[in-house]
């Protein structure tokens, strides 16, 4: 009796170390998977052109000239670990400078996918330029350049070139979903992009789908940026508008994202100076309610939104209410 007790203890123990063994491989299969070089999935040249050179440096000088001290007086930001972008486009170098402790982001846009046959990155797309230039991304240069072949995937594979990213992998790349997931090392962390290609205004939104990501993943925060005051709509983005606000703990925009009299249940911070919309296309949506507000602070990057590179940015970071 004691032998068939010892023997089946035997068993189990070898059956536990077993399923350690797999797991521990199956953790060493997704790390070397993380690990591929960026050869495997394109051609990184081993040297820019100076042009390219130049845009590489001129966004470390943009972003590391006030980032530190605008994350050291907003410190809930690096605490910040899932976000989403609405209205996103392409652009990941922001949110990954908003918010350096993020592991997932969120990208929701109406860009296509792009190519996952990524080859080299020479020139840097004017795309990608206009977005470390102005910091934003220009719907009609999008809507000229965008295909099949180069959308949203290309472009992120440029930006993590610029912020020093020589290895990602692709873990998902689906055309019928219209969506793709990488995953990549950044400050010694790895971190996930998730895009989805998405038309969110009243007529295609699918609540169901983005209460799914705010709830499986717990969303700590929205970044709003260059979004056009499509929220300012009345009629053709109050959905997406309403369940930002009701979704979301903390939301950090410009003005062109949701109007300031809705965040009745935030507190605010104002960083930098309210002037008003940039470019004669968006006068109309000027907010009298954000003049003479008290800025909290000046330390803000060189660039965020409409204007970017031409007048210091207005951010607002909004907190929800205990």
């Amino acid at each position: 009796m004691i032998k068939k007790i010892v023997i089946g203890l035997v068993m189990v123990f070898g059956l536990f170390l077993l399923t350690k063994k797999k797991h521990t491989s199956n953790k060493k299969i997704e790390r070397e998977k993380i690990e591929k070089t960026i050869e495997e999935v394109f051609a990184i040249p081993a040297q820019f052109l100076e042009e390219d050179k130049k845009y590489i440096n001129k966004f470390k000088s943009y972003t590391t000239s006030g980032i530190e001290k605008f994350l050291e007086e907003n410190s809930e930001l690096s605490n910040a670990k899932n976000i989403f972008y609405p209205f996103s486009g392409g652009d990941i170098l922001y949110p990954l400078t908003i918010f350096p402790e993020a592991d997932n982001i969120f990208l929701v846009s109406i860009e296509p996918l792009g190519s996952e046959k990524i080859n080299n990155l020479v020139p840097i797309s004017n795309n990608t330029k206009s977005l470390v230039d102005r910091s934003f991304l220009v719907t009609k240069n999008m809507r000229e350049s965008f295909s099949d072949d180069f959308g949203v995937l290309n472009m992120i594979a440029e930006e993590l070139t610029i912020l020093g990213v020589d290895k990602f992998v692709i873990k998902e790349f689906n055309k019928e979903k219209k969506s793709f997931v990488i995953s990549f090392l950044y400050n010694n962390r790895e971190r996930n992009i998730f895009y989805f290609k998405k038309n969110i205004n009243d007529f295609y939104i699918d609540e169901k789908f983005l209460k799914n990501i705010f709830d499986f993943y717990k969303i700590d925060a929205t970044i709003i940026k260059a979004a056009s005051y499509l929220m300012h709509d009345k009629k053709l983005f109050h959905k997406i508008r309403n369940f930002i606000i009701s979704h979301s703990k903390m939301i950090v925009q410009d003005d062109s994202g949701i109007p300031i009299r809705f965040f009745k249940n935030f507190d605010l911070k104002f960083i930098g100076t309210y002037k008003g919309p940039y470019g004669k296309s968006f006068k109309r949506f000027f907010q009298k309610e954000l003049v003479g507000k008290k800025s909290y602070s000046q330390n803000v990057i060189h660039c965020y939104g409409y204007g970017g590179g031409k007048r210091k940015p207005f951010i607002i970071l909004a907190k929800r209410k205990l």
